[in-house]
């Protein structure tokens, strides 16, 4: 028991001894706060002048402007990406603009959302409610036609830019490259 109490008050005096070893010009220095300053989220970093410049991991990205400074250091990779199989997965699947949704183009998927919408049900009305034997009989069909053609063109598009990454998000910032995912079905857990 003396020996249990011996060992923990030299314990509790390294501690102390340890702590009374930073002086302010240690707690200033930038190295000490690394995990915070590149957010846990790098993967190698640079001290230039005391001068933290990170290197991010894939999924994340450091914001131009950003104002969260830690010792004259601004604060890096705190920005998550967008992932593209998600808005390859909303552009195939969800045809009405989701994807633009998701990357933050507000307007885009409002206007999207109109002509899908439209096209949709004008195109359930036609069929349903009018009495025309045949098909494109009338000049009104052809405009229902056209529409829907729209649509569906829209669609294609959007398969086309959110497959290749050719949309950034609402910061300006292009999409994460995980396409890989659809294949080979894994993922890298250190960039979550």
């Amino acid at each position: 028991m003396k020996v249990f109490i011996l060992l923990k008050i030299v314990v509790y005096f390294n501690v102390i001894i340890a702590i009374s070893n930073y002086t302010l010009k240690d707690l200033n220095n930038p190295l000490l706060f690394i995990d915070q300053i590149c957010s846990n989220r790098y993967i190698a970093f640079t001290n230039i002048n005391n001068t933290i410049i990170c290197n991010c991991s894939q999924n994340y990205v450091t914001i131009p402007n950003n104002t969260l400074y830690i010792n004259n250091n601004m604060v890096q990779c705190s920005y998550k990406k967008k992932k593209r199989f998600v808005t390859l997965f909303y552009s195939i699947f969800v045809p009405f603009g989701l994807d633009y949704l998701y990357l933050g183009h507000y307007l885009i998927f409002v206007v999207i959302l109109l002509i899908s919408g439209f096209a949709l049900i004008s195109n359930c009305y036609r069929f349903t409610f009018t009495k025309s034997k045949y098909y494109l009989s009338d000049k009104s069909d052809w405009f229902y036609v056209g529409i829907g053609l729209l649509a569906i063109l829209i669609w294609i598009i959007n398969i086309f830019l959110m497959g290749f990454g050719l949309i950034t998000d609402e910061n300006g910032f292009e999409t994460v490259s995980d396409l890989y995912m659809l294949f080979f079905g894994t993922n890298d857990q250190r960039d979550l």
